[in-house]
């Protein structure tokens, strides 16, 4: 998204200029609300803007909201989710696309950074300033304050993200300074029009060349200070200044990067966050001991755990671990929270060892000696199953790991394998691993537990625990290595707590069973 490369719009969505007033006590519809949450999942990234948006797909983005904002997860648009959708804000989407999300991962700083998904976050590109001694200007000014207020403001945010860094921000008077402060109104000749009153207050540049660093203020706006009404002045100068440095936006609700807003701020002070995220690009001052950040997640280093079954799905996959299904991107970035199989598949088994999901959207799961298989867009039970193994031409009680791929199920157990054809019904093998795929060490003491292809790498991953070994298409050996500690640990130590969205708000299990379902055929479809 240009927003998250270069640009970094700051929009405060304004309700009749009322700072962060509190969510109204009229009664709202169901249908009102949802109208209102489609617009608002589009505007911040939730959902693609599109006039065919379907249900399903609304569903998840609702789902992923509630995640974000710490809600429970239920697909479903009640008041609580209405009363953040309300709420003064900035404008950058929360949610971001998924090689975004991966560079989000390769930048983090900590493995409790990505357990809280965002906390302060730099820009993608890590686009920071080459020297720490920078300039300011104003080119000019708003005609709501004095321009001697609008100077002063603007020196306490500049002496307060310097006075937490080793950056030295000054006014200059140059029309060489690097942070460029002006006014404009509508379409001013950088592609980013403003919209007249409310709405789009204000945005900043990253750190750059050109327009880098600039800051401009929609002068359609009421700039105030010390006010309850009108845009706080203040507190967007701050802001702002934290995305001309080289910051996105924490979902920490107390740190001034955070995408609320709020209006006059007694006192407004940098929060351990913003502090932590403006010492990560430029160091933190001589003789000042590095911040220690609150809220920092109990988790190890590295996760430890290993996944009962990993099923890849088009452009995504489904992790299965302990009673419970995630979904994440082909980058491993986990979508969603994690769901008991028990609401996902009624009927089925309690744990899983090993999934797959066909070209025809059936997923068949395993668990001992039974399959179940699932249509893919209901989520309802093949009433042909759960049946017996055997049907796949394998003389084993169950199986250790499943592969599907061009119309054929490669069963793995222990150091063999089947290759069963959907199309004439017959089984070939057993054939030993080893015989296709050299570099992969299994016997009956350390298994197989997951075998599935990553579509946008073209690689076979072949995992034993938390070991990996990987094919290319031509099935030559590529690497091997820890799966949480190269790819999984940012989901590893997402999914703690498995929830059931159904119990949340006594919403009907199969109607929701079918919404989840067709959501899930209908990303893959996509």
């Amino acid at each position: 998204m240009e927003c998250f490369r270069y640009f970094l719009i700051y929009i405060l969505t304004i309700y009749a200029f009322s700072a962060d007033a509190a969510p109204s006590n009229r009664h709202v519809s169901s249908e009102e609300m949802n109208n209102h949450a489609k617009d608002w999942l589009i505007k911040y990234g939730y959902l693609t803007d599109s006039s065919d948006v379907t249900l399903f797909e609304h569903t998840m983005a609702i789902m992923n909201m509630q995640h974000f904002h710490k809600l429970p997860v239920t697909g479903v648009i009640d008041r609580e989710e209405f009363n953040i959708m309300q709420r003064t804000r900035c404008g950058c989407p929360d949610m971001m696309a998924d090689d975004e999300m991966q560079a989000l991962g390769d930048n983090a700083t900590s493995v409790g950074q990505l357990e809280r998904f965002r906390r302060y976050v730099v820009n993608r590109d890590r686009d920071v300033w080459p020297s720490n001694d920078l300039t300011y200007r104003f080119n000019d000014f708003t005609s709501d304050l004095p321009s001697t207020v609008q100077e002063e403001e603007m020196r306490k945010a500049a002496s307060k993200w310097s006075a937490a860094s080793r950056l030295s921000i000054t006014r200059s008077s140059t029309s060489t300074s690097d942070i460029q402060v002006a006014f404009r109104r509508l379409d001013h000749g950088d592609n980013y029009p403003f919209d007249g009153p409310f709405d789009v207050l204000a945005h900043a540049f990253s750190p750059g060349t050109g327009l880098g660093g600039d800051i401009h203020f929609d002068d359609d706006e009421q700039f105030t200070v010390n006010s309850a009404t009108g845009a706080d002045f203040t507190f967007i100068a701050l802001h702002e200044m934290g995305h001309s440095l080289g910051l996105e936006h924490s979902n920490n609700p107390d740190a001034v990067m955070s995408m609320f807003f709020t209006n006059n701020p007694s006192d407004i002070q940098l929060h351990n966050d913003d502090i932590a995220g403006i010492q990560s690009l430029y160091g933190r001052p001589e003789g000042v001991e590095a911040v220690i950040e609150i809220e920092v997640a109990t988790v190890p280093v590295t996760c430890t755990k290993v996944y009962d079954a990993i099923a890849d799905v088009g452009a995504s996959f489904f992790f299965f671990r302990e009673g419970s299904l995630i979904q994440a991107t082909n980058s491993f970035t986990p979508i969603n929270q994690p769901i008991s199989l028990g609401f996902i598949f009624p009927g089925g088994p309690s744990r899983v060892d090993a999934a797959y999901v066909s070209d025809t959207y059936w997923v068949t799961i395993f668990q001992g000696s039974t399959y179940w298989r699932y249509n893919f867009q209901t989520f309802a039970l093949d009433p042909s199953t759960p049946s017996s193994i055997s049907d796949f031409g394998v003389p084993v009680l169950s199986i250790d790991a499943v592969l599907y791929k061009n119309n054929e199920v490669y069963l793995f157990k222990d150091s063999f394998f089947w290759r069963y054809s959907t199309i004439t019904r017959t089984s070939q093998g057993p054939k030993h691993i080893q015989s296709e795929w050299g570099a992969v060490t299994t016997d009956a003491l350390t298994p197989l537990t997951s075998v599935f292809y990553q579509q946008t790498h073209d690689l076979l991953f072949f995992v034993s625990g938390t070991t990996y070994w990987t094919y290319n298409s031509n099935r030559v050996f590529q690497k091997t290595g820890d799966l949480n500690l190269d790819h999984t640990n940012e989901l590893c130590v997402w999914c703690q707590h498995p929830q059931d969205p159904g119990a949340a708000h006594n919403i009907v299990p199969k109607l929701l069973i079918t919404i989840i379902g067709a959501i899930f055929a209908n990303l893959i479809s996509s």
